[in-house]
């Protein structure tokens, strides 16, 4: 298998382990990674061993942070009921 710097790879019996390693940018996707992803898929594609992929992202690199400013002070969010304006015959009304 081919090193790659942006994609970790690995094959277990009929397991690939694909891994998106750019946790410094919360494993955004350039040019230069999608070229990898298919390379990986390409091989993943082509081996008749290997049954199944699971495709996942490194961890960051820091935990994440509430949102601050505007409508964002890290407090309780609304539910989508609550955030959608009511309309007759839906949502949780139209249920009891």
């Amino acid at each position: 298998m081919a090193n790659y710097q942006y994609v970790l790879y690995e094959k277990k019996g009929h397991i690939a382990s694909v891994t998106i390693n750019r946790p410094e940018v919360m494993n955004a996707l350039h040019a230069d990674a999608n070229i990898e992803l298919s390379e990986v898929f390409t091989d993943f594609k082509e081996d008749d061993n290997a049954w199944i992929a699971i495709l996942t992202g490194a961890r960051p690199l820091r935990p994440a942070r509430a949102a601050r400013g505007p409508g964002g002070g890290g407090g309780r969010h609304a539910s989508p009921a609550e955030a959608a304006p009511a309309q007759a015959g839906h949502g949780p009304a139209a249920y009891r």
